[in-house]
C-alpha cells in the first residue's frame, strides 16, 4: 500500500519528463525600477529612487535519492571499545541503488530527504532620497537617506523543522510516544518503523 493512506505528510516524488525542475517556476518575478532628480533652485537638487533586485538563490543540485546510497554500519555498540560485527557481515556491495523503481517507498526504513518545490524568489527592495547643495564650484554637499529591506532571502543552517514558541510550551509532552502508522505494515526495520510506537 502506497504511504498516503497512513496519513503520514511527505514522500519521495521523482522528476517526470514533463517535470524536470527542481523547483516550480515562478512566473509573478516584477522588478520595477524608478529614479526621479529635480533641481529646486540654481545649486539645489532633490534626487529619490526605488527598485526591487532579484537575488540569485541556487542551493546547489537536488539529492540522488535511490541512485546513490549509502549503507549504514553500526561499528561500535560500547563507544568503540569492541567491534559489533565485521565488514563481512556487510553485503558485498552494500545497499543496492533501486532508481526510483520503489517509487514512494525509496529508502523507507532509512533517511531521506529532498528539496521542496515551492522556493519563494528573494529579492531586496531598495530607496533613497537626498538632497545636493553646491556652495561653490569646488565644495558641494550631499544629503542621502539610503535603505533596503530583503524578503525571503536565503539563511543557510536555519533549521526548518524548528518548534515555535507555543509547541515549546508543551514541554515533557513532546517526549512522549505516539502511534506508529507503519507498525504492521512493515516486517523489519533498522530505526524503529516497525514499533507499535
Amino acid at each position: 500500500m502506497p504511504l498516503h493512506y497512513y496519513g503520514v505528510p511527505g514522500e519521495v516524488v521523482y522528476n517526470t519528463f514533463n517535470n524536470r525542475g527542481l523547483y516550480d517556476t515562478s512566473y509573478r518575478n516584477f522588478a520595477p525600477r524608478i529614479g526621479v532628480a529635480y533641481q529646486a533652485r540654481e545649486k539645489m537638487v532633490w534626487r529619490a529612487g526605488y527598485g526591487i533586485f532579484y537575488v540569485p538563490n541556487y542551493y546547489g543540485q537536488g539529492p540522488n535519492t535511490g541512485y546513490s546510497q549509502t549503507t549504514p554500519w553500526v561499528a561500535s555498540l560500547n563507544g568503540g571499545l569492541n567491534p559489533s560485527s565485521t565488514l563481512s557481515g556487510l553485503p558485498a556491495l552494500g545497499l543496492p541503488s533501486a532508481g526510483n523503481s520503489a517509487g514512494a517507498l525509496t529508502n523507507v526504513g532509512f533517511g531521506t530527504g529532498g528539496p521542496n518545490p515551492i522556493r519563494p524568489s528573494p529579492y531586496v527592495q531598495q530607496w533613497m532620497a537626498g538632497v545636493q547643495y553646491a556652495f561653490t564650484t569646488n565644495n558641494l554637499l550631499v544629503l542621502n537617506y539610503v535603505g533596503n529591506h530583503g524578503v525571503n532571502v536565503l539563511y543557510r543552517g536555519l533549521p526548518w523543522d524548528m518548534l515555535s514558541n507555543n509547541a515549546l510550551a508543551l514541554g515533557n509532552e513532546l517526549n512522549q510516544m505516539v502511534p506508529n502508522p507503519f507498525s504492521g505494515h512493515i516486517t523489519s526495520s533498522g530505526c524503529g518503523l516497525n514499533d507499535p510506537q
